[in-house]
């Protein structure tokens, strides 16, 4: 994938004071916890989606029951049904393994704090070295989650939906191939493409 290998790159040639390690290590700590507590305080979770910001400020992990889904919805008849079934901002759930991902977090905001000057230019816009470190902190995250997804602890739950979920930096087509790489399943894929209407 295009993202991957660009933000392979930038891992090369950033050298902020960014233990990417200790995120990755603190990545895959919280994504097990998150699952492990998700299947214990929930029944009939369906979908799980790793969630960032594009500005880097915050990350954690949504979720959603069928029932929640139900509660919304209405009915599996409602025209909206599938919108509510795979839009992260309408779950219920998006507090697990909320003290890894509150170090996460302030992680990221450290280092865009202690780098502002470097990561906006005269315009007060994103530079080129924000987007490169936005591009490692994906493609390094996204590893971690795929890895997670298909071959660690979440390749034991196909029933559920996973999804890496960055609000409004990707296109559709680029939405439709991250669900694609983490989901087997083909009618997961084609309800995901239909609300992409893709």
């Amino acid at each position: 994938m295009e993202r991957e290998e660009k933000g392979r790159e930038a891992e090369q040639e950033m050298e902020l004071a960014f233990d990417l390690e200790e995120w990755q290590e603190g990545l895959k700590l919280g994504l097990s916890c998150a699952l492990q507590e998700l299947l214990e305080e929930h029944d009939e979770v369906y979908a799980i989606s790793l969630v960032l910001t594009a500005d880097l400020w915050a990350v954690g992990v949504q979720a959603n029951t069928k029932n929640f889904l139900l509660e919304q919805a209405g009915s599996v008849q409602n025209e909206d049904y599938l919108y509510y079934k795979y839009a992260e901002e309408e779950w219920g759930i998006d507090e697990a393994a909320a003290e890894i991902f509150e170090d996460l977090t302030q992680m990221l905001q450290e280092c865009l704090s202690e780098n502002s000057d470097l990561f906006t230019d005269e315009n007060y816009d994103y530079s080129e070295a924000f987007q490169e470190f936005r591009d490692q902190i994906l493609a390094s995250s996204l590893r971690v989650f795929r890895e997670f997804v298909t071959e660690g602890e979440g390749s034991r739950h196909p029933e559920i939906s996973w999804n890496f979920y960055v609000r409004e930096l990707f296109e559709a087509a680029d939405m439709l191939e991250l669900y694609r790489m983490l989901n087997q399943d083909e009618t997961r894929r084609k309800e995901f493409a239909s609300i992409l209407e893709l």
